[in-house]
């Protein structure tokens, strides 16, 4: 007597494997995504401490006039999931011309040398946005899965959406503060 399995207890084995694999599969990849997500989100709030110690630095040393930037930020066109997260205080006309950005990997370097310790972070698309007078940061942005931010239409990848469903789209990590301060009129 020869001792196996029937065809009919192989084919009810791979159905269950079938039917758990179905239910499993899209959870795990689900929880990839989910945790690709919360990795770049945890990158770009540890660059945003890290641009905060360098900028108080740099501020209290009275160098902060000495960096270099990219351009001016442009409250007004960006998109969050919650409209006031940038208090009004930001958006007061003397204040938003303060707010400026860096993303070119040389002025990134130029702000965060020496205030992390895993400098290959500084290989992907960084972005930081900061009050040039004050020296605090508004947000930080990251992806190591684009090659660079801007706004508005280029050959970057645009930041201005900053809805969550948009930065899951794009790949970016974000952090950022709901204000920085308001410098005294001049």
């Amino acid at each position: 007597m020869k001792k196996g399995f029937t065809l009919v207890e192989i084919i009810v084995v791979i159905t269950i494997i079938a039917i758990i694999a179905a239910i499993a599969v899209p959870s795990v990849v689900q929880y990839y995504k989910y945790s690709e997500d919360r990795y770049r989100n945890n990158v770009a709030r540890t660059l945003f401490v890290a641009a905060t110690n360098s900028l108080t630095q740099k501020s209290i040393a009275g160098l902060l006039n000495d960096l270099p930037y990219d351009g001016y930020v442009n409250l007004e066109n960006l998109i969050t999931d919650d409209e006031n997260f940038y208090d009004d205080e930001i958006k007061i006309n003397y204040n938003t011309r303060n707010i400026v950005y860096v993303t070119s990997k040389e002025n990134v370097s130029r702000i965060l040398d020496g205030y992390i310790m895993d400098t290959s972070v500084l290989n992907n698309a960084i972005l930081i946005e900061y009050n040039i007078v004050t020296g605090k940061v508004l947000s930080v942005l990251y992806s190591d899965k684009v090659d660079a931010f801007g706004y508005g239409d280029g050959n970057f990848t645009d930041v201005s959406d900053r809805t969550k469903a948009a930065r899951e789209e794009k790949k970016i990590g974000f952090y950022g503060a709901r204000t920085t301060g308001i410098p005294e009129r001049e």
